[in-house]
Protein backbone atom coordinates (compact mmCIF):
# COMPACT_ATOMS: atom_id res chain seq x y z
CA UNK A 1 0.00 0.00 0.00
CA UNK A 2 3.22 2.32 0.72
CA UNK A 3 4.80 1.86 -2.22
CA UNK A 4 1.54 2.28 -4.15
CA UNK A 5 1.14 5.56 -2.30
CA UNK A 6 4.60 6.94 -3.30
CA UNK A 7 4.37 5.80 -6.64
CA UNK A 8 1.12 7.76 -6.84
CA UNK A 9 2.31 11.16 -5.42
CA UNK A 10 5.29 11.01 -7.34
CA UNK A 11 2.80 10.73 -10.97
CA UNK A 12 0.84 13.64 -9.11
CA UNK A 13 3.90 15.56 -8.74
CA UNK A 14 4.72 15.26 -12.30
CA UNK A 15 1.79 16.04 -13.99
CA UNK A 16 1.63 19.30 -11.59
CA UNK A 17 4.94 20.21 -13.48
CA UNK A 18 6.65 20.89 -9.88
CA UNK A 19 10.42 21.55 -10.70
CA UNK A 20 14.02 20.74 -9.35
CA UNK A 21 16.69 22.44 -8.26
CA UNK A 22 19.63 23.51 -10.54
CA UNK A 23 21.69 20.31 -9.34
CA UNK A 24 20.61 17.46 -7.53
CA UNK A 25 20.58 18.43 -3.53
CA UNK A 26 22.93 16.37 -1.21
CA UNK A 27 21.96 18.42 2.15
CA UNK A 28 19.56 18.12 4.58
CA UNK A 29 17.74 21.24 5.63
CA UNK A 30 17.24 21.82 8.62
CA UNK A 31 13.46 20.99 9.64
CA UNK A 32 12.63 24.40 10.85
CA UNK A 33 13.56 25.94 7.83
CA UNK A 34 11.09 26.86 5.13
CA UNK A 35 11.00 27.39 1.57
CA UNK A 36 8.80 30.73 0.22
CA UNK A 37 8.19 32.27 -3.27
CA UNK A 38 7.04 35.35 -3.93
CA UNK A 39 4.32 35.89 -6.25
CA UNK A 40 2.87 39.17 -5.50
CA UNK A 41 4.46 42.96 -6.21
CA UNK A 42 2.46 45.21 -4.80
CA UNK A 43 3.70 44.47 -1.31
CA UNK A 44 7.33 45.60 0.84
CA UNK A 45 9.47 43.98 3.23
CA UNK A 46 10.40 46.06 6.38
CA UNK A 47 13.45 45.41 7.71
CA UNK A 48 12.55 44.67 11.31
CA UNK A 49 9.97 42.66 13.39
CA UNK A 50 7.88 45.05 14.52
CA UNK A 51 6.90 46.29 10.84
CA UNK A 52 8.11 49.87 11.73
CA UNK A 53 11.35 50.69 8.97
CA UNK A 54 10.09 49.82 5.62
CA UNK A 55 12.29 48.04 3.00
CA UNK A 56 12.89 46.79 -0.49
CA UNK A 57 9.13 46.42 -2.49
CA UNK A 58 8.54 42.83 -3.72
CA UNK A 59 8.44 43.97 -7.60
CA UNK A 60 12.43 43.77 -7.62
CA UNK A 61 11.57 39.81 -5.74
CA UNK A 62 8.82 38.25 -7.44
CA UNK A 63 9.42 34.59 -8.84
CA UNK A 64 12.10 34.58 -6.53
CA UNK A 65 12.66 31.72 -4.12
CA UNK A 66 13.97 32.20 -0.34
CA UNK A 67 13.96 30.59 2.94
CA UNK A 68 12.68 31.57 6.40
CA UNK A 69 12.77 30.21 9.96
CA UNK A 70 11.65 33.04 11.76
CA UNK A 71 8.43 34.55 11.67
CA UNK A 72 6.12 37.29 13.46
CA UNK A 73 2.13 37.52 13.75
CA UNK A 74 1.46 41.29 14.94
CA UNK A 75 -1.77 41.46 13.81
CA UNK A 76 -4.26 38.39 11.90
CA UNK A 77 -1.27 38.38 9.19
CA UNK A 78 1.80 36.45 9.22
CA UNK A 79 5.23 37.88 8.87
CA UNK A 80 8.17 36.24 7.17
CA UNK A 81 11.19 36.81 7.67
CA UNK A 82 13.12 36.23 3.87
CA UNK A 83 16.81 35.11 3.73
CA UNK A 84 18.50 33.78 0.26
CA UNK A 85 20.77 31.47 -0.87
CA UNK A 86 23.69 33.80 0.88
CA UNK A 87 22.40 34.23 3.69
CA UNK A 88 21.16 37.70 3.33
CA UNK A 89 18.36 39.12 5.24
CA UNK A 90 15.32 41.04 3.12
CA UNK A 91 13.38 41.82 5.70
CA UNK A 92 9.71 40.56 6.83
CA UNK A 93 7.06 40.01 4.20
CA UNK A 94 3.29 39.26 4.86
CA UNK A 95 3.07 35.85 3.62
CA UNK A 96 -0.06 36.94 1.51
CA UNK A 97 2.57 37.71 -1.02
CA UNK A 98 4.30 34.43 -1.59
CA UNK A 99 3.36 30.73 -1.68
CA UNK A 100 4.52 28.76 -0.07
CA UNK A 101 7.40 25.82 -1.41
CA UNK A 102 7.83 22.38 -0.68
CA UNK A 103 11.86 22.50 -0.83
CA UNK A 104 14.28 24.44 -2.93
CA UNK A 105 12.94 24.13 -6.46
CA UNK A 106 10.55 26.66 -5.64
CA UNK A 107 6.70 26.71 -5.82
CA UNK A 108 5.28 25.40 -9.03
CA UNK A 109 3.73 29.31 -10.64
CA UNK A 110 1.37 28.37 -13.59
CA UNK A 111 2.61 29.65 -17.14
CA UNK A 112 1.71 29.68 -20.73
CA UNK A 113 4.17 30.60 -23.18
CA UNK A 114 6.38 29.25 -25.54
CA UNK A 115 10.18 28.64 -25.58
CA UNK A 116 12.61 27.14 -28.22
CA UNK A 117 15.52 25.03 -26.98
CA UNK A 118 18.76 26.40 -27.87
CA UNK A 119 21.22 24.35 -25.84
CA UNK A 120 22.48 20.92 -26.14
CA UNK A 121 24.00 20.69 -22.88
CA UNK A 122 21.63 20.62 -20.13
CA UNK A 123 19.72 17.69 -18.30
CA UNK A 124 15.75 17.17 -18.61
CA UNK A 125 14.39 15.79 -15.43
CA UNK A 126 10.84 13.84 -15.02
CA UNK A 127 10.21 13.67 -11.59
CA UNK A 128 11.34 14.26 -7.95
CA UNK A 129 14.22 11.47 -7.93
CA UNK A 130 15.79 13.50 -10.09
CA UNK A 131 15.59 10.82 -12.81
CA UNK A 132 16.88 11.98 -16.52
CA UNK A 133 14.26 11.73 -19.26
CA UNK A 134 16.69 13.35 -22.03
CA UNK A 135 19.21 15.99 -22.52
CA UNK A 136 18.48 19.04 -24.55
CA UNK A 137 20.03 17.80 -27.44
CA UNK A 138 17.39 15.60 -28.07
CA UNK A 139 15.24 18.36 -28.61
CA UNK A 140 17.44 21.07 -29.56
CA UNK A 141 15.14 23.70 -31.43
CA UNK A 142 11.95 22.32 -31.10
CA UNK A 143 9.65 25.11 -29.89
CA UNK A 144 7.72 23.86 -26.26
CA UNK A 145 4.95 25.13 -24.25
CA UNK A 146 5.94 26.55 -20.48
CA UNK A 147 3.14 25.26 -18.16
CA UNK A 148 4.68 25.98 -15.30
CA UNK A 149 8.12 27.67 -14.02
CA UNK A 150 9.68 26.46 -10.61
CA UNK A 151 12.25 29.32 -10.10
CA UNK A 152 14.72 28.05 -7.35
CA UNK A 153 16.58 28.86 -4.44
CA UNK A 154 19.82 28.58 -6.16
CA UNK A 155 18.38 31.80 -7.91
CA UNK A 156 17.96 29.79 -11.62
CA UNK A 157 15.00 29.07 -12.89
CA UNK A 158 13.47 25.57 -13.96
CA UNK A 159 10.32 25.37 -16.52
CA UNK A 160 8.36 22.39 -17.41
CA UNK A 161 7.53 22.28 -20.68
CA UNK A 162 5.13 19.99 -22.82
CA UNK A 163 4.89 19.16 -26.60
CA UNK A 164 2.39 19.24 -29.01
CA UNK A 165 0.49 16.08 -27.51
CA UNK A 166 0.60 17.75 -24.06
CA UNK A 167 3.04 15.57 -22.80
CA UNK A 168 6.04 16.95 -20.40
CA UNK A 169 9.00 16.68 -22.01
CA UNK A 170 10.59 17.65 -19.45
CA UNK A 171 11.72 19.80 -16.64
CA UNK A 172 14.66 21.89 -17.32
CA UNK A 173 16.99 24.93 -16.65
CA UNK A 174 14.98 28.25 -18.26
CA UNK A 175 18.97 28.70 -19.79
CA UNK A 176 18.85 26.18 -21.95
CA UNK A 177 15.80 27.88 -23.74
CA UNK A 178 14.71 31.49 -25.79
CA UNK A 179 11.26 32.77 -25.21
CA UNK A 180 9.41 33.13 -28.37
CA UNK A 181 6.39 35.49 -29.48
CA UNK A 182 4.36 32.75 -29.88
CA UNK A 183 4.05 29.04 -31.09
CA UNK A 184 6.17 29.69 -33.98
CA UNK A 185 9.16 29.72 -31.84
CA UNK A 186 12.29 31.76 -32.17
CA UNK A 187 13.41 33.16 -35.99
CA UNK A 188 16.57 31.48 -36.86
CA UNK A 189 18.61 33.28 -39.56
CA UNK A 190 19.73 31.76 -42.69
CA UNK A 191 19.57 33.18 -46.19
CA UNK A 192 19.86 30.56 -49.42
CA UNK A 193 17.46 30.84 -53.30
CA UNK A 194 14.77 28.39 -53.30
CA UNK A 195 11.92 27.92 -55.52
CA UNK A 196 8.43 26.52 -54.95
CA UNK A 197 8.25 22.33 -54.91
CA UNK A 198 4.64 22.66 -54.11
CA UNK A 199 2.13 24.99 -56.26
CA UNK A 200 -0.82 23.88 -54.54
CA UNK A 201 0.00 25.10 -50.85
CA UNK A 202 -0.13 28.70 -49.16
CA UNK A 203 2.01 31.25 -48.44
CA UNK A 204 1.35 32.40 -45.23
CA UNK A 205 1.11 36.41 -43.85
CA UNK A 206 1.29 34.93 -40.17
CA UNK A 207 1.01 32.19 -38.04
CA UNK A 208 -2.71 32.50 -37.19
CA UNK A 209 -2.83 30.77 -40.55
CA UNK A 210 -5.78 32.92 -41.89
CA UNK A 211 -4.50 34.68 -44.22
CA UNK A 212 -1.90 34.37 -47.14
CA UNK A 213 -1.28 33.93 -51.00
CA UNK A 214 -1.64 30.71 -53.37
CA UNK A 215 2.00 29.30 -54.33
CA UNK A 216 0.76 28.98 -57.32
CA UNK A 217 1.29 32.83 -57.62
CA UNK A 218 4.79 32.16 -57.49
CA UNK A 219 5.57 28.90 -59.66
CA UNK A 220 8.86 29.17 -61.43
CA UNK A 221 9.86 32.35 -59.76
CA UNK A 222 13.51 32.70 -57.77
CA UNK A 223 12.46 33.24 -54.07
CA UNK A 224 15.04 34.24 -51.55
CA UNK A 225 14.90 32.10 -47.79
CA UNK A 226 15.84 34.58 -44.97
CA UNK A 227 14.85 32.35 -42.03
CA UNK A 228 13.11 29.83 -40.43
CA UNK A 229 10.79 29.00 -37.61
CA UNK A 230 10.65 25.41 -35.86
CA UNK A 231 6.62 26.10 -35.02
CA UNK A 232 4.97 24.11 -31.75
CA UNK A 233 3.25 22.21 -34.15
CA UNK A 234 5.98 20.12 -35.38
CA UNK A 235 6.62 21.60 -38.90
CA UNK A 236 9.53 23.79 -40.21
CA UNK A 237 8.67 27.59 -42.01
CA UNK A 238 10.92 29.27 -44.35
CA UNK A 239 10.09 33.39 -43.96
CA UNK A 240 10.28 34.19 -47.67
CA UNK A 241 11.63 37.20 -50.42
CA UNK A 242 11.62 38.20 -53.73
CA UNK A 243 15.18 38.55 -54.90
CA UNK A 244 13.81 42.72 -55.19
CA UNK A 245 13.63 42.00 -50.96
CA UNK A 246 9.78 42.15 -50.64
CA UNK A 247 8.95 39.82 -48.15
CA UNK A 248 6.17 37.84 -49.26
CA UNK A 249 5.12 35.33 -45.84
CA UNK A 250 6.11 31.51 -44.68
CA UNK A 251 5.35 28.51 -45.93
CA UNK A 252 5.95 25.18 -45.00
CA UNK A 253 9.72 24.43 -45.72
CA UNK A 254 8.40 20.47 -46.99
CA UNK A 255 7.03 22.50 -50.12
CA UNK A 256 10.03 24.31 -51.08
CA UNK A 257 13.38 23.32 -53.32
CA UNK A 258 15.93 24.77 -52.02
CA UNK A 259 19.04 26.18 -54.18
CA UNK A 260 22.71 27.63 -53.39
CA UNK A 261 22.91 31.01 -52.77
CA UNK A 262 23.85 32.54 -55.76
CA UNK A 263 26.77 35.28 -56.10
CA UNK A 264 24.24 37.70 -57.49
CA UNK A 265 21.91 38.07 -54.51
CA UNK A 266 25.13 38.04 -51.93
CA UNK A 267 27.01 40.68 -53.84
CA UNK A 268 23.96 42.60 -54.03
CA UNK A 269 23.08 42.39 -50.14
CA UNK A 270 26.97 42.73 -49.58
CA UNK A 271 27.23 46.23 -51.80
CA UNK A 272 23.81 47.49 -50.40
CA UNK A 273 24.46 47.16 -46.73
CA UNK A 274 27.96 47.41 -46.43
CA UNK A 275 29.68 50.32 -48.64
CA UNK A 276 30.26 53.27 -47.09
CA UNK A 277 30.18 55.99 -49.62
CA UNK A 278 28.83 59.40 -48.50
CA UNK A 279 25.35 58.60 -50.39
CA UNK A 280 25.24 55.32 -48.81
CA UNK A 281 26.15 57.13 -45.15
CA UNK A 282 22.75 59.30 -45.64
CA UNK A 283 20.52 56.90 -46.43
CA UNK A 284 18.09 56.30 -43.68
CA UNK A 285 17.97 53.16 -42.03
CA UNK A 286 15.19 51.75 -39.20
CA UNK A 287 15.43 50.54 -35.90
CA UNK A 288 13.51 49.00 -33.05
CA UNK A 289 13.23 51.89 -30.67
CA UNK A 290 14.60 51.04 -27.24
CA UNK A 291 15.65 47.80 -27.25
CA UNK A 292 17.01 47.90 -30.78
CA UNK A 293 20.89 47.11 -31.40
CA UNK A 294 20.34 46.02 -35.11
CA UNK A 295 19.99 48.87 -38.12
CA UNK A 296 17.43 47.68 -40.96
CA UNK A 297 17.67 49.26 -44.89
CA UNK A 298 14.53 47.17 -44.98
CA UNK A 299 11.46 48.57 -43.42
CA UNK A 300 9.34 45.70 -43.81
CA UNK A 301 12.21 43.27 -42.81
CA UNK A 302 11.07 40.07 -40.91
CA UNK A 303 13.34 41.09 -37.72
CA UNK A 304 11.00 44.02 -37.45
CA UNK A 305 7.75 42.51 -37.55
CA UNK A 306 6.78 42.67 -34.04
CA UNK A 307 8.46 46.25 -33.06
CA UNK A 308 6.35 48.30 -30.87
CA UNK A 309 7.83 51.29 -32.37
CA UNK A 310 10.16 52.28 -35.12
CA UNK A 311 13.39 54.93 -34.79
CA UNK A 312 14.50 56.52 -38.25
CA UNK A 313 18.19 58.13 -38.78
CA UNK A 314 20.74 58.35 -41.48
CA UNK A 315 22.98 54.92 -41.46
CA UNK A 316 26.03 57.89 -40.44
CA UNK A 317 24.29 58.53 -37.42
CA UNK A 318 23.59 54.81 -36.54
CA UNK A 319 27.26 53.79 -37.15
CA UNK A 320 28.11 57.13 -34.75
CA UNK A 321 26.17 55.54 -32.01
CA UNK A 322 28.94 52.35 -32.01
CA UNK A 323 26.11 50.76 -30.62
CA UNK A 324 23.96 48.98 -33.73
CA UNK A 325 24.97 46.76 -36.03
CA UNK A 326 23.49 45.48 -39.68
CA UNK A 327 20.50 42.77 -38.93
CA UNK A 328 21.38 39.10 -39.37
CA UNK A 329 18.83 39.18 -41.98
CA UNK A 330 20.36 42.12 -44.41
CA UNK A 331 23.89 40.95 -43.93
Amino acid sequence: MKKHLGQWLIGAALFLGIGLSAAKPTDVQAATKHYVTVTAANFKTWQDAKLTKAGTATSSLVNKTFYYTTSVKPASVRYVKLVDTNGKSWGYLNENATKAAPASYGACLPANYYVSVTSKNFKMYKNFDWQVARTSASVINQTLHVKYIHPNFSGAQFLSVYNKSNKLVGIVNASATKKATGQQGIAHVQKFNATIANTGTTIWKGFAFTSGVKASSYKSTQLVVHGWYQHYNGSKYYTVYTTGNKWIGYINASCVKAGNVTKTVAKKTTTTAKTTTSTNLNRIVYIADISGTKYHFDRNCQALKHAKSITTMTLKKALSLKKYTLCGYED
